[in-house]
């Protein structure tokens, strides 16, 4: 009988206090891994919205902005005055699918016009060149005029 009372007021209700710790305590740890990996998605998403941005501005640089399209004219100009090209440039408004076409004609020194053409395809804004040709005016011996039909993307 003895035994049996000790069982009862000692050993069980030990039993389940330990069994109520051990919940507690993997209760605790399941916790502390969900917070855990709460924080590491949490930081992954942070890092995934900044690399977005960043690529976000990326891509803009690639389209003439509809608003200011003067950026990208003001580019070609500067890349014709370093060549000592003359430019005549006709880019029209971009239409429902925000594409136009760019009509542009340098004229100059053979090399010079060459360089303008690398430096162009070589610019960040992105241009489908449909048609390039080189004709070589006779009132003016020695210059040739290269002209190039291009689409444009806008955004």
């Amino acid at each position: 009988m003895a035994v049996a009372a000790v069982w009862s007021l000692v050993i069980i209700p030990g039993l389940n206090r330990l069994q109520n710790t051990t919940q507690e305590i993997l209760s605790g740890q399941s916790t502390q891994y969900s917070s855990a990996d709460a924080t590491a998605k949490l930081i992954a998403v942070l890092q995934r919205r900044q690399d977005l941005a960043s690529n976000r501005v990326r891509l803009k640089s690639i389209f003439i902005d509809q608003n200011n399209p003067v950026v990208f004219i003001s580019r070609i100009e500067e890349l014709a005055n370093i060549h000592h090209l003359t430019l005549d440039t006709n880019l029209e408004e971009p239409d429902d699918k925000l594409t136009s076409s760019l009509d542009l004609t340098v004229a100059g020194q053979f090399n010079d016009a060459l360089a303008f053409y690398n430096d162009l395809t070589h610019e960040p804004t992105l241009l489908t060149i449909n048609k390039v040709s080189l004709d070589t005016p006779t009132n003016t011996p020695g210059l040739i005029s290269l002209t190039l039909e291009a689409t444009s993307y806008w955004y």
